[in-house]
């Protein structure tokens, strides 16, 4: 796993935290760490990431567990593991539900960090990220191409990921030579982390849409009309690139526009009403470039797959499954393999 502590530690170290000095951890010869506890004896697991359908899979692989421990537990996750009668701890933030016959812990942790972006994940960066996922070779050349941002920067991102190892290069020189994502499902997950983490400017609007999906198609000539470039995401524009959810809620578009004016401008043009209540999300594009990667998908402008999966995944618990059946359709579509 690419630029993470050995999962098995962090198994360890969080197991200690949560018995507060009770019982014994040691590491079992099948991947699991087993836990001793007033004579009782379970079995602990590590989650790469912690959500509702990597859990699920889980489960069914190794029904025999006691405990499962990730970075973080999405709250799909942790219902899911409380329905199945299995324990849970949060490795990033110290949540517990231990619910055990010799022990029951339960605690909610600190809130996370938000996630520093650094210079790997500025917002050009993301529209880089965007663009690989979407199938454009990683090449400067390439990347130039596909999104607009200046060959310096595109040198420079394809360089960090490769020192950092989300980017690998087979063949290091010739007219073959070139990078490739190491693993497609890590690149995707720090994606998502890092563009769910940046902030954001946005403005909520009232709008009476009983169809969301249709009345945003009968809005789409409106706001192409006011000159901005915008795009749904999020259950919305899921709805229309692979529907799963009966309600795509929340409704959120993204405005291309380098200031919160132009959120005003897409609120008129569709003739909503800026209310704190309402539930359209007019929202700041993070990067320009981001919009060279805009798809028209059954009329409606969409943002590139990988926006849409990321911002699925903070949409509530269906949002984790809507997110990962959006990928997996991507993947189906395109022959991509997820590993």
């Amino acid at each position: 796993m690419v630029g993470t502590v050995n999962p098995n530690w962090r198994v360890y170290e969080a197991l200690q935290e949560a018995l507060r000095g009770r019982g014994d951890v040691t590491a079992g010869d099948d991947g699991t760490w087993q836990v001793s506890l007033d004579d009782a004896r379970y079995r602990a697991v590590w989650c790469r990431y912690g959500w509702t359908p990597e859990v699920r899979d889980l489960l069914a692989r190794v029904p025999a567990i006691d405990i499962v421990v990730g970075p973080t537990i999405s709250p799909g996750a942790r219902d899911l593991l409380r329905d199945s009668g299995k324990s849970w701890i949060e490795a990033k933030t110290g949540a517990v539900h231990l619910d055990l016959p010799t022990m029951y812990v339960e605690q909610p942790g600190h809130p996370e960090p938000r996630p520093a972006v650094g210079e790997a994940w500025t917002p050009a960066a993301l529209s880089v990220a965007e663009a690989l996922l979407t199938g454009t070779p990683a090449t400067v050349e390439q990347v130039v191409k596909r999104t607009g941002v200046a060959v310096g920067t595109a040198g420079r991102v394809l360089s960090r990921w490769t020192a950092s190892g989300l980017l690998s290069a087979p063949v290091a020189r010739g007219r073959h030579s070139g990078r490739i994502l190491a693993d497609r499902h890590e690149f995707l997950e720090q994606y998502s982390t890092a563009v769910t983490g940046m902030p954001t400017v946005s403005l909520r609007a009232a709008v009476f849409w009983q169809h969301p999906a249709d009345d945003l198609l009968e809005a789409a000539p409106l706001l192409d009309h006011s000159g901005i470039r915008w795009a749904a995401t999020g259950p919305l524009a899921a709805d229309v690139m692979a529907p799963y959810l009966t309600q795509p809620t929340p409704l959120r578009i993204l405005i291309d526009y380098r200031s919160p004016v132009g959120l005003q401008v897409a609120a008129r043009a569709i003739d909503a009403r800026v209310s704190p209540g309402g539930r359209l999300s007019l929202e700041v594009l993070r990067s320009h470039h981001s919009a060279q990667l805009f798809s028209v998908v059954r009329g409606i402008s969409c943002a590139p797959w990988p926006r849409v999966y990321a911002d699925l995944r903070t949409s509530g618990v269906r949002g984790e499954e809507a997110a990962e059946h959006l990928r997996e359709v991507y993947e189906r579509r395109n022959g991509v393999s997820g590993d």
